[in-house]
């Protein structure tokens, strides 16, 4: 099993050449499982164009799958930088002439991205999450905000669950959310909830 700390980022990249870098990246994971330019033979893996993007970080490859008919390579990555090296996933997609579109989540950094805009692999438009650390009891509210992960997980499209599930708390937008975050935080020190909604950090607007 291999323990790695950092941002996992996802990637999809599709196009004509996904095989040939599906290829690479398998050669990576079965070997090193690390892109970084300290590695014996990786370097020699990728085009130098890539590795210069790296410096001296380290990038783990924990997953993969090729899509033959689609033409899609799905890669999860660990990124140990402090956010995500976009540089390095961006160059990836350039060299192979592929279409990127990328996911990466941290909770504590509050990195909340997602380069899909029309949501065609990666829909969700927001991340929640929550943990009760050493609460004796939970409230009424908190067993809602409980309901809410167990039965739609981290990623939401809408702010319908918390609308409907926590209408009696006057849940409504987005502000709301952030509201009931605060609360939490200032009355339950032990409870940690996050919430946020993905951007684009690619978007030039």
């Amino acid at each position: 099993m291999r323990i790695k700390i950092g941002i996992e980022v996802e990637c999809i990249l599709k196009g004509e050449r996904a095989k040939e870098l599906a290829g690479i990246i398998e050669n990576i994971f079965r070997t090193e499982s690390t892109i970084s330019n300290a590695d014996e033979y990786v370097p020699y893996m990728l085009p130098l164009k890539i590795m210069k993007t790296l410096e001296n970080d380290i990038i783990f490859v924990d997953d993969f799958e090729y899509i033959e008919d689609a033409k899609v390579l799905y890669v999860k990555f660990i990124d140990t930088d402090k956010v995500p090296k976009l540089s390095f996933y961006l160059e990836l997609a350039k060299t192979y002439d592929l279409k990127l579109y990328l996911s990466a989540v941290s909770e504590d950094d509050k990195i909340f991205f997602n380069t899909d805009d029309e949501g065609e692999y990666f829909p969700e438009k927001y991340y929640f999450n929550i943990y009760l650390g050493s609460i004796s009891y939970s409230t009424e509210l908190i067993k809602k905000l409980e309901e809410i992960l167990k039965e739609h997980g981290f990623y939401y499209t809408d702010l319908k669950p918390f609308q409907e599930k926590l209408k009696e708390y006057n849940i409504k937008t987005e502000k709301d959310i952030y509201l009931l975050k605060s609360y939490l935080k200032n009355t339950y020190p032990s409870i940690t909830m996050y919430f946020g909604r993905f951007i684009n950090p690619l978007s030039k607007k």
